[in-house]
């Protein structure tokens, strides 16, 4: 029995010309099929190409919580912290999200008030909240949880611990009748603290005696006495300008994992005019051999002025510059090399600035990374990891590291010093990592 007259039997077809056709429409749906699933993955493949589906960006993201959970000692009464729509200037969210937050307390007998929970929308772009919890019971340990709830879905937490009454830094914020004027009340325990106290910018802060003295930007480093009662003043820089008179906060070290200076350096002063100096662990200047990275936050600029700031490697005058050259509100890089101490002048001045519109602060304050190497007698200058200036040091020894600024407000964040003598495999990790080679 031939094989189309299994075929026929097996169908019960009664003759050939059925047999044909259902041949043909056979090959005519499976054709029809192939060039639909060819179609469709073309037309996904366009699609894909231009966007229309892919989906979109989402980032729901925090200071302190997280997926994963995170867990924070705390040494005041209030819970302070931020939720984003991004993760960097890179990264930022191309829908609104709708979220809620939510807090409770491990302990039973605390019962959270009415309307402490709350809702809201994160608009699409770079947009940011802070949600701050006040006047909580001190000894308990809180969970907050916040939750995007649209179009994605995404849950960041972490737990908080409050310290007893003696242990605690009691905040009261307070503002004048006019106004003008906020104030941070700070009550320690018997207990001395040291930590960070940030403000919003636009304010001022009354920077005549310590612990405040010298302070600027939108936050300064602080240490309070045991048993002591404090009262910092804030001033607007514009009577106009609406601020946020509660944005006062009072935080321990390990409450700003992205903010707080690291740990394996001293400091000699408040940021200032005079700048903010850099040493190692025993106490001694950075001097060759050394990688030093970190944030900064430019918050304003006089424009009346030529403003500039300053990353200062040696006393006699070796320094990068960001350089308002143009007074316009926008930064360029520049730098001064080889100071002429004698003559007053600089032997190799870099005044025409490489792209002098760099940074603009024109939009609202700008944050850049910023990283300075020294080694092999050359200093390597890294803004927002890309090498700016690659400069020979002619022989001279570094002496000191130094950020200052003249006629322009910053704050500095997240620096780490890492010194060939202190830490040889960090060091060389680093230069590794930068591709430079001794």
């Amino acid at each position: 029995m031939s094989f189309l007259t299994k075929i026929k039997a097996k169908l019960n077809i009664k003759s050939r010309r059925q047999l044909i056709l259902l041949i043909i429409l056979t090959v005519t749906l499976v054709s029809s099929l192939t060039l639909g699933a060819i179609t469709l993955a073309r037309y996904i493949s366009e699609k894909n190409s231009d966007g229309l589906l892919t989906p979109e960006k989402f980032y729901f993201e925090s200071n302190l919580l997280s997926e994963a959970g995170a867990e924070y000692n705390i040494g005041t009464d209030s819970i302070t912290f931020d939720l984003k729509s991004y993760v960097d200037s890179l990264r930022t969210s191309e829908v609104d999200i709708t979220y809620s937050v939510a807090i409770t307390c491990t302990d039973g007998s605390v019962s959270i008030p009415d309307g402490v929970n709350t809702a809201g929308t994160l608009s699409s772009g770079a947009s940011k909240v802070t949600v701050q919890y006040n006047g909580l019971p001190l000894g308990k340990t809180y969970t907050v949880t916040a939750s995007a709830t649209a179009p994605y879905t995404k849950s960041i937490s972490a737990t908080f611990t409050l310290p007893n009454e003696n242990d605690a830094v009691i905040m009261t914020r307070t503002q004048d009748e006019t106004g003008f004027i906020s104030y941070l009340t700070l009550k320690t325990g018997n207990i001395a603290k040291s930590g960070v106290i940030l403000w919003q910018n636009g304010y001022v802060p009354y920077n005549a005696y310590e612990p405040m003295k010298n302070a600027g930007g939108s936050s300064h480093n602080v240490t309070l006495e045991p048993n002591s009662t404090y009262v910092f003043s804030f001033f607007k820089s514009q009577l106009s300008t609406e601020y946020d008179s509660g944005a006062f906060n009072f935080c321990l070290p390990e409450e700003l994992p992205d903010f707080v200076l690291k740990e394996n350096y001293a400091l000699a002063t408040g940021i200032s005019d005079n700048g903010q100096w850099f040493y190692l662990q025993n106490g001694a200047n950075p001097t060759n051999d050394y990688s030093i990275s970190g944030y900064m936050d430019i918050t304003r600029s006089d424009l009346a002025y030529t403003p500039h700031i300053q990353f200062k490697i040696r006393w006699s005058d070796f320094r990068f510059l960001l350089w308002d050259s143009n007074k316009n509100g926008k930064f360029g890089y520049g730098y001064i090399w080889d100071y002429d101490s004698e003559n007053k002048n600089s032997v190799n001045e870099n005044s025409n600035l490489s792209y002098p519109d760099a940074l603009d602060l024109t939009n609202g304050p700008i944050t850049i990374k910023w990283q300075v190497v020294v080694t092999g007698g050359r200093a390597y200058w890294y803004i927002d990891n890309r090498l700016i200036f690659d400069l020979d040091l002619g022989g001279y020894q570094c002496e000191i590291f130094n950020i200052g600024a003249l006629r322009a407000d910053f704050s500095l964040y997240g620096v780490e010093l890492i010194a060939k003598s202190e830490n040889e495999a960090s060091f060389n990790s680093v230069l590794e990592s930068l591709g430079i080679t001794e």
